[in-house]
């Protein structure tokens, strides 16, 4: 029997890949957005098995009613920017939207909730590689990204002891349909020349489509309340 799944940031880059890798295995996708049509880029998407539900994950009211009947959600919502104008932004997109989420899913229960959780507020990398229980060691870091992430993060655990949740970390993606440059900026920016200065040490990359297969692993195998570190070893 087919399966029907909201995503929240489906429009991104490791979101759409999700949605197509979902309607692949037969399927449905609720899409939440605010926008009234899909971005031209993601044109393969309008069919039959994607809908497109408006709603804005800041406004309860309006996204309410398209969490009844679903058997799960998949949270990818977010936003990255570092500059200090685009602090209360970052804060909204990435806490307050998930903490509005997790109020309404306690009124509203689903069956399971995989969250695309962020490295930067699991731990740091040093002469040790991270692993899922690493400690925190972020705290000190002023970048407003990081601390809103460490904040959503902390509720969501706490919600995890209620809700049925699981905690996928990708790491650094690349691939195909990264339209808005979002992942691919500093490859390009190599590439052109255009890079001063280049530091020590080394991060850990993926295809965005092992990204969306481990979030859809998390879906189907993951164990409630666990954090699955994804990445290519």
């Amino acid at each position: 029997m087919n399966k029907t799944y909201l995503v929240t940031g489906a429009t991104g880059f490791i979101g759409a890949h999700l949605v197509r890798q979902i309607v692949a295995a037969g399927d449905r996708v609720k899409v939440l957005s605010r926008q009234s049509s899909l971005p031209r880029h993601l044109a393969d998407l309008v069919r039959p098995e994607v809908e497109l539900v408006h709603g804005d994950l800041l406004e309860p009211a309006s996204f309410r009613a398209h969490l009844r009947g679903l058997d799960g959600i998949y949270h990818l919502a977010g936003y990255i920017a570092t500059a200090r104008s685009e602090a209360r932004r970052v804060h909204d997109l990435n806490y307050t939207v998930t903490h509005n989420l997790l109020q309404e899913l306690q009124a509203t229960p689903v069956p399971r909730m995989v969250y695309l959780a962020s490295i930067f507020a699991l731990a740091g990398g040093g002469k040790t590689p991270v692993n899922e229980d690493t400690p925190y060691n972020l705290a000190g870091n002023p970048v407003g990204y990081f601390q809103a992430k460490r904040q959503a993060e902390l509720e969501v655990r706490a919600a995890a002891k209620d809700i049925d949740i699981v905690f996928t970390y990708p790491c650094f993606c690349y691939g195909p349909g990264d339209a808005l440059i979002s992942s691919s900026r500093l490859l390009l920016m190599h590439l052109r020349g255009q890079l001063p200065v280049y530091f020590s040490g080394g991060l850990n990359s993926m295809d965005v489509r092992d990204a969306a297969a481990a979030l859809i692993l998390s879906m189907h195998k993951g164990q409630a309340g666990r954090r699955y570190l994804a990445g290519r070893v």
